[in-house]
């Protein structure tokens, strides 16, 4: 298993943000060069939009590492990542990606007997 990372990415103008995980063996820095080179391709019509696109528009961003997992899974870090982004909506702030794991959350929340 490899380091997992959940991380933020803000924009600075408009605050706008994105969270996301990752888990690579050549760390976050790879991830972080994986979105400018999605960025670029999108741009040059060979890939579909991205919900992060709307954070780099301004190329004025900055990434915050939020959480980092030791030897984990894949699943583990999903849930993690579906946990933050849960936790840190008031669904009028600038999350872009507020409903992708939406799903997830609530069968976490009922697997753990959170929803009655």
């Amino acid at each position: 298993m490899v380091k997992g990372f959940v991380y933020k990415m803000i924009d600075n103008e408009t605050g706008k943000y994105y969270i996301g995980s990752t888990m690579s063996k050549y760390g976050f820095k790879h991830r972080q060069q994986q979105h400018k080179n999605d960025y670029l391709r999108f741009w040059n019509g060979t890939l579909n939009y991205r919900a992060y696109f709307d954070v780099m528009i301004n190329d004025d961003y900055y990434y915050e590492i939020i959480h980092e997992i030791d030897d984990c899974c894949k699943d583990d870090l999903f849930n993690a990542e579906c946990i933050t982004i849960n936790n840190s909506l008031s669904f009028k702030d600038g999350c872009v990606n507020k409903n992708r794991m939406l799903k997830r959350f609530n069968q976490l929340q009922e697997d753990c007997g959170w929803i009655i």
